[in-house]
């Protein structure tokens, strides 16, 4: 009850979610909310008023019902999605449900709102998607990857989403290389070029349905403080300390002000629980290919996301990347691949 009930969905959320479910049922426009301040395009801010699953909720179900049942619905989703793609991976089904159960649990701590419970699904489905498309290439399996890939830009948070892509398109060109070793030598390169050309399509197809939700977010963002990219001052803020380590057992453990690395203000997303961290730790010692990978997208992500980090500072730099900030928030995609 601790996320329904809490400040940011009962005070914030539930008031903008009112007005787009009136606006559907009388079949006004959600583009302008008249009743926040003196009027404002409250869809700019990321609340997946174009996400077809979010108006079928709010257009078929009453107000708390259509919230709640999306949180509820977004923890089955995000387990059964992780624990097809590790099938596909050829993970056993006993690993397959523990990494699943895992990965829900963990996604029931940092879901506060609609948006991270998409993200939460949308993470698991991406890396499932393109997996096939590494797998099989076809226009069938591009076209359910562009249909993911839009889906995921009306639907998820988009810091989380950018980040989630990054992995899941290095996930497919790792997959494509090394499905490519069956090819031969001489036809490695045309293979893996050839499964990044189709990735590519994919998502510049899916990304192009959701231009309807980026490029308005996108103008809002030059009117904010986010006007050019932020400096590396500003994005810093609530890093991963060494002492967030012991998250992974205990997730809102926090040491207090004064102790050095202490009041830790790292997203929630490290929490895994004691038997799926002790297998994610016997992971480092596998010899498997896909667990290697997932391994060194860890340890990139963690680099990402510590205190003082040279490789977030660097993406400050990065176009896209330079609008985001909480390094923390890496973890999401770290804690996937643990």
């Amino acid at each position: 009850g601790g996320f329904i009930l809490s400040d940011e969905p009962f005070f914030q959320q539930l008031p903008i979610y009112a007005f787009y479910q009136r606006a559907i049922e009388s079949g006004d426009s959600f583009l302008w909310n008249p009743q926040s301040f003196s009027g404002f395009p409250s869809f700019v801010g990321f609340y997946a008023f174009f996400s077809p699953t979010a108006w079928l909720a709010f257009r078929t179900l009453p107000l708390i019902h259509a919230f709640n049942w999306s949180l509820a619905l977004s923890f089955v989703l995000a387990a059964l999605i992780t624990a097809a793609f590790l099938r596909n991976l050829g993970v056993s089904r006993l690993g397959s449900c523990l990494a699943a159960f895992a990965y829900g649990i963990t996604s029931i701590i940092f879901i506060a709102s609609l948006i991270a419970a998409n993200t939460a699904v949308a993470l698991p489905l991406l890396f499932l998607v393109f997996e096939r498309l590494a797998r099989s290439p076809s226009w069938q399996t591009v076209l359910v990857a562009a249909l993911a890939t839009a889906w995921v830009w009306l639907s998820a948070g988009h810091q989380w989403m950018v980040y989630a892509i990054i992995a899941a398109v290095a996930f497919t060109l790792f997959s494509a290389w090394h499905r490519s070793r069956v090819a031969g030598a001489g036809s490695r390169w045309r293979f893996a070029l050839g499964t990044t050309l189709i990735a590519a399509l994919a998502l510049a197809i899916g990304t192009a349905v959701g231009l309807a939700q980026l490029l308005p977010s996108a103008e809002y963002a030059r009117l904010s403080v986010r006007s050019g990219g932020l400096s590396y001052e500003a994005a810093s803020i609530d890093p991963l300390l060494p002492t967030d380590a012991i998250r992974y057992l205990l997730p809102f453990f926090r040491l207090p002000l004064g102790v050095p690395f202490g009041s830790s203000g790292a997203e929630p997303f490290l929490y895994l629980g004691a038997i799926p961290l002790f297998f994610a730790v016997a992971g480092f010692w596998s010899r498997n290919p896909y667990a290697r990978f997932f391994l060194g997208l860890f340890i990139v992500a963690v680099l990402l996301a510590i205190i003082y980090s040279p490789l977030f500072w660097l993406t400050t730099k990065l176009p896209v990347l330079s609008y985001f900030r909480v390094p923390s928030r890496w973890m999401m995609v770290g804690s996937f691949a643990a």
